[in-house]
């Protein structure tokens, strides 16, 4: 018995509703294909379609890329290979960290699905409808907040929260209204806690000319108040247009 690929896993997880009528066809195909391998006929178009999906691989895009960029930076800086090396070393470095938090974000929003925390927090709060959208609203918010003043980086902040929250899979129709609000949410979150570990502190901090109390009294608290004004109006949103 073969094993589905990561297009038909992903087709899965989707859900059946979510799927269009091509959509389901091309399901089809494939779990015939990965319950019997060996009885796949070999096709000319056949032939070219496992070519196309190899170079529309993303892995193989993203490798590829990283190989031009080598290459145009090698040719137009003129760099000696152990320079090279050491520029990829530290890209790598920076890259990884970012790869790591985000598996890290989105095991634990796996975890948190399986745990059954959904249907927790609806009968401990009596929540239903919306009102469960809303709290993930809040949650969303505060892990982004939590994440951003843990390690400085808003970006870092989003996509954590962004993997953790998605993978607890959550569709409008629990939600209450669309998950473009969610990332509002999340894009909110990630403002709060600007100080020392973030670079656009000190970016605010050095043009202005201002020492590190002041700029966390200005700095700091503005995006505080511009957080959570982002937050009450996306919230307000959230409940007079839903969207879902």
């Amino acid at each position: 018995m073969g094993r589905l690929d990561h297009a038909a896993r992903r087709l899965a997880q989707r859900g059946w509703n979510n799927l269009t009528a091509k959509e389901i066809q091309r399901y089809h195909w494939m779990l015939l294909e990965g319950v019997f391998p060996g009885q796949t006929k070999r096709t000319a178009r056949r032939f070219v379609a496992d070519i196309t999906s190899l170079l529309g691989d993303p892995n193989l895009a993203l490798l590829l890329s990283a190989a031009i960029a080598m290459m145009t930076l090698v040719h137009q800086r003129r760099l000696p290979l152990k320079q090279l090396a050491k520029t990829t070393e530290t890209a790598l470095m920076s890259g990884g960290v970012i790869i790591l938090i985000t598996a890290g974000g989105g095991a634990f929003g796996a975890m948190l699905r399986i745990s059954g925390i959904k249907e927790y927090v609806e009968s401990s709060a009596h929540l239903q409808g919306s009102d469960v959208g809303m709290a993930v609203l809040l949650m969303a918010f505060g892990v982004a907040a939590v994440m951003k003043v843990a390690q400085g980086s808003s970006t870092v902040s989003m996509i954590t929260t962004s993997s953790m929250v998605a993978a607890m899979s959550l569709s409008p129709e629990a939600l209450g209204f669309h998950a473009v609000y969610v990332a509002l949410a999340i894009g909110c979150g990630s403002l709060v806690g600007s100080w020392m570990n973030d670079s656009g502190f000190w970016i605010f901090a050095r043009m202005s000319g201002f020492t590190e109390a002041e700029t966390l009294k200005l700095w700091t608290t503005l995006l505080i108040v511009i957080a959570v004004a982002g937050l009450l109006v996306t919230m307000t949103l959230a409940w007079l247009l839903p969207l879902g």
